[in-house]
């Protein structure tokens, strides 16, 4: 009796955790409501707490969690393992159901945390600009623009960028969004909370140079990759901690906040990379036209190129490519149907930006 009273408390348990994550699935349905009072309110006040926390803290919280959990859970599949070969039924019933628990609480902990802001309406909203499809002359027009802008800022830097502490590098990104803020005061940065992680070696092997942490709000920067490309790649990251939740839109932010950096070496590192993002497309719809633009680089920041491929190189491996289709498809399943090609729609989101301030 007592057994069966207790099943149906964790079918009702579960019960109720559907319902809450049903809830706030359909509250995903209306982006109006979503930028609102979440994106726009609610988000912002407790992610500014949550950066406050565990800004102070000179590691990667989120990351020793990660250790953690990923250990644990080895611990508990080899229990489990144990378990079943011992047919002790009744445990098994009681992990799995802790398991599914584990699962529903931690969806509904990403939702509310962070996850909700793939259904806001975003920038181009915020900027009131279009999101346009465009032509391959403005394709072209934006790639001989991001060369030029690539080729002055390399031009005003040393031949060879030395790697500079990484608290100067994240204060540099801090920097950048506290003059961002000045014209566009949604984009106020406040509680710098900016890791390394300590997954930056294997980050190399897997494919990615930064992350957001959903759970903690920490924005990861993998540091061990060409030195002109992090303070892109720092702002980028902490656009996500700001809600731009999508990869193009982080993009763009990070772009907001690098090119209006006083920093040289931030400005140069947002226009190579964006440089790369829109003379790749332009080589796939017509190549004629991108190899001439190629060709005007200028010869460092062809250098940088070529230096950033032979660093990846001995990195490239199977596993990247599976995590590389994980990662797409949780992109997708997290309402960017272009999967990992996300990213290249910031060309769009320039192009948006060009049409109405007529200038990047």
């Amino acid at each position: 009796m007592a057994s069966m009273f207790f099943a149906k408390r964790k079918v009702k348990y579960i019960g109720i955790l559907l319902l809450i994550i049903v809830i706030l699935n359909l509250w995903e349905s209306f982006s109006q409501s979503i930028e609102l009072f979440y994106s726009s309110s609610i988000y912002k006040v407790f992610s500014i707490v949550e950066r406050a926390l565990l800004g102070f803290l000179p590691f990667s919280f989120g990351d020793i969690v990660y250790t953690i959990v990923i250990l644990y859970s080895i611990f508990q599949f080899v229990l489990f393992i144990k378990n079943l070969f011992k047919r002790d039924w009744k445990t098994l019933r009681y992990k799995l159901f802790i398991l599914l628990k584990s699962i529903l609480l931690l969806y509904i902990f990403f939702l509310l945390n962070w996850g909700l802001n793939y259904s806001r309406l975003g920038i181009s909203y915020q900027l009131k600009m279009d999101k346009p499809t465009y032509s391959t002359i403005e394709l072209e027009d934006l790639s001989k623009e991001l060369a030029s802008k690539a080729n002055f800022y390399r031009k005003q830097l040393p031949q060879i960028i030395h790697r500079n502490d990484n608290k100067v590098l994240f204060q540099g990104a801090d920097s950048s969004y506290k003059i961002l803020s000045e014209k566009y005061s949604f984009l106020k940065y406040t509680m710098p909370c900016v890791k390394v992680s300590i997954y930056s070696e294997l980050g190399n092997y897997l494919g990615f140079t930064g992350y957001l942490d959903p759970f903690t709000g920490e924005a990861q920067v993998n540091t061990h990759t060409p030195y002109y490309q992090l303070p892109y790649i720092t702002c980028h990251e902490i656009a996500h901690q700001l809600g731009y939740a999508t990869e193009d839109e982080a993009n763009f932010v990070g772009y907001l906040a690098a090119s209006h950096s006083n920093n040289k070496l931030f400005r140069y590192s947002t226009y190579a990379d964006l440089f790369r993002y829109a003379i790749n497309e332009l080589f796939i719809r017509d190549s004629t036209k991108a190899i001439p633009i190629y060709k005007s680089l200028d010869t460092l920041v062809k250098s940088d190129f070529i230096a950033s491929r032979k660093f990846y190189l001995p990195y490239r491996n199977k596993m990247e490519r599976i995590v590389t289709w994980i990662y797409g498809a949780y992109l997708k399943a997290n309402k960017q149907p272009q999967g990992i090609e996300t990213y290249n729609e910031v060309v769009s989101l320039l192009i948006g930006y060009k049409h109405k301030y007529h200038q990047l």
